[in-house]
């Protein structure tokens, strides 16, 4: 306390100044922190929201390796022997980028979050392909478990979406993720069908034409499922995903599709000897690469939601930040210029005190702004006033002091000269009058002698 009295009248305004500032920053500190921690969630979103395309890759690969995996056993070897070589290479390609953004997600995420869960059992899945490679290069595996493995490993990687999309704060991109699932289970699906009817035409050529009845069972369910989840998918997406989704089913790839599929369950046995294993996995590739592009336009709105709530959460930051500045410019000029005045004031009030003190009663009083430096230069207008006041009786006595000092001297002269009873006029002296009186007298006796 002591310190602050010891200082000057503009280090305190200084002072005061950089208070108000401060308070201005405490008030505006928490919502700009808040801003930085949402711009933070949705940066964490927008890497969350990668992991779900990387995913959609993975199971993609994984998806063409099924089916030639399905074909080469169906064939006991004699399909796909040069196609799964090729798109095993892919697959392991899908698998590394996966596990780059599976690293990235695990460091963003709690550890028992229930993505880095699913995320380390799709790794351990992952870590069992190897063998099943080996088996399946060996022919010492069945369709069912080459199958039934792969597909394990696909449905881990895509029942991880919806508990992504839960750990994903921004509600859009929560709900294209969740929606994204849909539409990877059913081109999941569309795999499933491919693989399932790579092994019936390969075994249809191996018997005949005969399509195993089991498998064409099994064909029928996936279909059937596959176009349920589509039309689900139609209603949850957004209007121009369900816009490509219709352009999806009048597409050529879809017709060859179903033309094949109808020759599977027409129990034609000319017919289906003329499909080859390969001419199906070929055709219903197409069909699942149409999917796959739907996938990817899916994927890019899905990225193009967070970069929009990015975008907006850096333009609001801005504009937060620069009001910010100019509210403490505005302030800071505002307090500058007070205190300018409010020092100038002082300063003036200050100096017209010290010559006051000096004895310099003349000199106006400063017209100062401030209503309390106003009630100090009314007081000093006030004193300066009764001083030349009391300056001007001061004079005035002064003469009439002067003046009665002066009439004193007069009259002890007159009453020394015995000149004063007849004022204004010169009274001569008593033996004046008697001298002359007696030689008056003496005049007159001198003529009576």
């Amino acid at each position: 306390m002591h310190r602050l009295r010891a200082l000057s009248v503009t280090k305190m305004m200084m002072l005061l100044t950089a208070s108000g500032f401060l308070v201005t920053l405490a008030f505006a500190g928490p919502l700009v922190s808040d801003l930085l921690r949402e711009r933070q969630k949705l940066q964490v979103d927008a890497q969350l929201t990668s992991l779900a395309t990387t995913i959609g890759n993975l199971t993609h690969e994984l998806q063409k390796e099924r089916g030639a995996s399905a074909g080469y056993i169906s064939s006991a070897g004699n399909s796909f022997a040069d196609i799964l070589p090729v798109q095993r290479r892919a697959s392991d390609d899908a698998i590394a980028d996966f596990e780059q953004a599976a690293d990235l997600a695990k460091s963003l995420l709690p550890a028992d979050s229930t993505v880095v869960l699913q995320l380390a059992d799709v790794r351990r899945k992952i870590a069992q392909l190897a063998v099943l490679r080996q088996d399946i290069n060996a022919l010492q595996t069945d369709l069912s478990t080459a199958v039934g493995t792969i597909t394990g490993l696909i449905r881990a990687a895509i029942a991880g979406l919806p508990a992504l999309g839960k750990e994903i704060s921004f509600a859009n991109a929560a709900r294209a993720v969740q929606r994204h699932a849909i539409l990877m289970t059913a081109k999941d699906i569309a795999g499933l069908e491919r693989a399932t009817g790579a092994a019936g035409f390969a075994k249809a050529a191996q018997n005949g034409g005969l399509f195993p009845e089991q498998v064409l069972s099994r064909f029928n369910t996936l279909v059937q499922e596959q176009d349920v989840l589509l039309r689900i998918y139609e209603q949850v997406a957004s209007q121009p995903l369900a816009e490509a989704l219709g352009d999806f089913a009048k597409s050529p790839a879809l017709e060859n599709v179903i033309a094949l599929r109808s020759v599977a369950n027409a129990g034609d046995v000319a017919a289906i000897a003329a499909i080859s294993a390969e001419a199906w996995f070929a055709r219903s590739t197409e069909l699942i690469d149409l999917i796959k592009t739907l996938e990817d336009q899916g994927a890019a709105e899905l990225l193009s939601e967070t970069d929009k709530a990015l975008a907006a959460s850096g333009t609001q930051i801005a504009r937060t930040v620069s009001q910010l500045v100019g509210l403490l410019a505005i302030v800071g000029l505002s307090a500058m210029t007070l205190a300018r005045s409010v020092v100038k004031a002082i300063s003036a009030t200050s100096d017209r005190i010290s010559a006051l003190a000096s004895g310099d009663i003349d000199s106006d009083i400063p017209d100062v702004g401030p209503s309390d430096l106003k009630r100090i230069a009314d007081a000093l207008a006030i004193f300066r006033s009764g001083e030349l006041d009391r300056r001007a009786l001061t004079t005035q006595q002064t003469e009439l002091e002067m003046n009665s000092v002066d009439g004193i001297a007069r009259m002890t002269r007159e009453v020394s000269s015995r000149c004063f009873q007849n004022p204004g006029r010169r009274v001569e002296p008593d033996h004046v009058r008697r001298g002359t009186g007696h030689r008056r007298a003496g005049g007159k006796g001198s003529q009576g002698a």
